[in-house]
């Protein structure tokens, strides 16, 4: 469980994505997070609840964070005809 007080130790990159309908894990957690997040941080809500079909978009921002993160080159051409959907996770 990861608690407020511990929020501004943490240093390492994180990508932070919340449904804004999501009934589950609230958006505000997530804006909380982002809020008080002391490592490098990307606070992206989407539409739809915890397990609606994420937006294609935010694929492309989860490719160029893990690449600008990780610092690895890409393995894969991202194919955009590609249709991702929660069954693809």
């Amino acid at each position: 469980i990861l608690k407020q007080s511990n929020l501004p130790k943490i240093v390492s990159s994180a990508l932070i994505c919340f449904g804004a309908q999501d009934d589950f894990v609230l958006p505000k957690h997530g804006k909380l997070v982002s809020a008080h997040y002391a490592g490098d941080s990307n606070y992206i809500e989407v539409e739809g609840g915890h397990n609606s079909v994420r937006p294609n978009f935010f694929y492309d921002s989860a490719t160029i964070f893990f690449n600008q993160t990780l610092q690895v080159q890409s393995l894969v051409k991202l194919d955009k005809t590609i249709k991702f959907d929660k069954t693809c996770f």
